[in-house]
């Protein structure tokens, strides 16, 4: 599957909000998730990897803060 069109369905995403979260437009999003992996950019996939990224560590932290508010409410 293209990397772009597997990205926007892992996170719900359109073109166009994945295009405005990583600094590219819609358009272009758009017409790279119709080409094969190998024809997009290394600059877009760096982009498309450190956006992975970036959710994956909010993620981590979001758990961190759930988990030292238990522990707080605990303590409490």
């Amino acid at each position: 599957m293209n990397l772009i069109k597997e990205i926007c369905k892992e996170y719900g995403l359109t073109h166009k909000e994945l295009g405005e979260e990583i600094g590219y437009s819609g358009e272009t999003i758009r017409n790279l998730a119709s080409k094969p992996n190998e024809s997009i950019s290394v600059a877009v996939k760096k982009a498309l990897f450190l956006f992975k990224e970036n959710r994956e560590l909010k993620k981590e932290i979001q758990k961190t803060e759930n988990f030292k508010n238990l522990f707080k409410e605990f303590l409490g």
